[in-house]
């Protein structure tokens, strides 16, 4: 599981979905800070 500061999220957030939809799942956190989970939505 990868890491990624906002900055980072907002600049490959394409990237960064085409990989989660092949079932990674990438945190983003701010200033070092988890706050957020990118996973793969399933039904």
């Amino acid at each position: 599981m990868e890491t990624v500061n906002i900055h980072q999220a907002e600049t490959n957030l394409s990237q960064l979905l085409l990989r989660v939809e092949h079932g990674e799942e990438i945190i983003i956190s701010d200033r070092g800070i988890p706050v957020a989970k990118l996973v793969p939505f399933r039904l």
